[in-house]
């Protein structure tokens, strides 16, 4: 298994991923009330638009840290035939 292979998360670690998503879609509407609420100055934009790269950097990172524990942890790790080239070809085909 490659570790660049899909991994299909188990129960556990597919609640913990939701977890991460509803925080980070929390933080992420923070962001966007504050783009809403204040016309702010170039610098403003420019860290507001930093933090929404950083948050957005943060769920990815939280992704693999998250399919790297249920590999570690000797969690299944079923390939998804629809992610391997064999299924991109028989897809496009």
């Amino acid at each position: 298994m490659s570790k660049y292979s899909y991994v299909k998360y188990d129960e556990e670690h597919m609640h913990m991923q939701e977890y991460i998503r509803k925080l980070h879609e929390e933080l992420d509407q923070i962001l966007a009330s504050m783009k809403k609420s204040i016309a702010g100055t170039d610098r403003y934009n420019n860290y507001l638009k930093l933090a929404e790269t950083k948050l957005e950097e943060s769920y990815m990172y939280f992704g693999k840290a998250n399919r790297d524990h249920q590999i570690l942890s000797g969690g299944e790790c079923t390939d998804i035939p629809e992610r391997t080239n064999d299924g991109i070809n028989a897809v496009m085909d």
